[in-house]
């Protein structure tokens, strides 16, 4: 059985991006736990790094979740723990995951067919949750002096409050939230678009047998849509934001391969987000380019008045109809 995952912080030093120096973390356990202190936030991270090492990411979790909420924990390295920790639960094996980019395709709808055969999930699985969470604590890992308007700040009253904005994020958390997005698409896809056994869907995304197009609907769009729409939002934006570094740290096939893809899909998911708008009433240009606050997975609320859930319907409708979208 693959390993769940591997420590980010080994991936991005070879990545050679994120600049998270000194950490210095020993495999020894500790019981001196404390957000008061760098030995005591050291002391949290390495016992993170120690279950991880050895695939117990419940450990792993009950360890970080604990403490991450608590003041005077608010560091990236405890961030990027919690990212780590919830990766795993989200079945994320980094290295893996890399060579099997180099073997899919990843052009056009290639790409969503890809996605799903990479990550499936069901609905007993932690794989969502996991993903959601860990995008949360990397939203949070920002550029020094960067300075978000506060409507696109998420957990702003929370010790680790995030960004919506690329821009604001650095390089290394931004590689790795595009990895965390791929996963969330494809397990997103698992659950709620019926692939058949070659990874293509059988139903409109969230189809129920009272809603057969599912969440193109916008009174449909839920939490669930709402993170799907916002992963390909987050994808595409943290491929332009890190840019060359994709094809350094991937390789150059997959990085030009995912290069390509965000300069197709990011205009074709304005075009869509503004199309979802307009049907919901808006004037035309109200949702392109799309909505910032759709990052945001809570920003939905399913009524034709709230932007974030219109756009998100066009984004799905795009996903479920056109030729480069989901065969």
């Amino acid at each position: 059985m693959p390993l769940p995952t591997l420590l980010p912080r080994s991936l991005l030093k070879i990545f050679a991006i994120l600049a998270f120096a000194g950490m210095g973390l020993s495999a020894c356990g500790s019981a001196n736990y404390s957000c008061d202190s760098d030995s005591g936030r050291t002391a949290i991270v390495s016992d993170v790094d120690k279950y991880l090492s050895s695939q117990d990411c419940a450990a792993a979790l009950a360890l970080i979740e604990q403490y991450y909420p608590l003041a005077g924990c608010g560091t990236d390295e405890i961030r990027l723990a919690r990212a780590s920790a919830n990766a795993c639960a989200a079945n994320i094996n980094f290295f893996q995951m890399i060579t099997n980019l180099g073997t899919v395709n990843l052009v056009g709808s290639g790409m969503w067919v890809s996605l799903t055969q990479l990550f499936p999930s069901s609905v007993s699985d932690q794989r969502v949750t996991g993903g959601q969470n860990a995008l949360d604590a990397l939203f949070a890992i920002q550029v020094p002096g960067s300075l978000t308007p506060p409507q696109y700040v998420i957990n702003a009253s929370s010790q680790n409050p995030g960004t919506l904005m690329a821009i604001h994020r650095t390089d290394g958390a931004n590689l790795y939230s595009m990895l965390v997005s791929m996963s969330l698409i494809g397990a997103l896809q698992n659950r709620y678009g019926a692939p058949d056994a070659l990874f293509h869907k059988t139903q409109k995304l969230g189809a129920t047998a009272g809603n057969g197009n599912g969440w193109e609907t916008v009174t449909a769009v839920d939490v669930n849509a709402c993170t799907y729409a916002g992963s390909i939002l987050t994808l595409f934006d943290t491929i332009s934001q890190v840019g060359g570094t994709i094809g350094s740290s991937l390789g150059g096939s997959v990085g030009g391969a995912l290069t390509t893809a965000a300069t197709t899909f990011s205009a074709l998911m304005d075009a869509s987000c503004d199309a979802g708008c307009q049907a919901c009433g808006f004037p035309a240009g109200s949702c392109t380019p799309c909505p910032t606050e759709l990052r945001n997975r809570n920003s939905c609320t399913g009524v034709a008045t709230n932007k974030a859930s219109c756009a998100a319907s066009g984004i799905v409708t795009f996903i479920d109809t056109n030729p480069l979208g989901w065969p």
